[in-house]
């Protein structure tokens, strides 16, 4: 069995206040979880409205599984008002 975990960092163009930032984040959070089962943790900036990090975890059967799971979340991603600052993944492997 395979953990991949993401570490995201997201720019919100356009945001204007608190609401608008959490109505897109959710609707990113609600796409990767009811769709594709991925546990999702949002990270809000301190400073900004425009910006978060999001945390993301997904379990695979198998190493091919986790890898293509980025390209999951890629896609979703790239269907939503955002734009990437930096994506990164991590595969782990848990041993019985």
């Amino acid at each position: 069995m395979f953990i991949s975990a993401f570490y995201i960092d997201l720019f919100i163009p356009g945001v204007r206040n608190l609401k608008e930032r959490r109505q897109v984040v959710l609707s990113i959070k609600d796409k990767l979880k009811k769709k594709n089962n991925f546990s999702v943790v949002e990270i809000p900036h301190k400073e900004r409205l425009d910006a978060v990090k999001l945390g993301i975890a997904y379990i695979a059967a198998s190493y091919e599984a986790a890898l293509i799971s980025k390209e999951t979340v890629r896609n979703i991603l790239d269907g939503s008002p955002v734009e990437v600052i930096s994506f990164n993944q991590e595969i782990f492997e848990l041993e019985r």
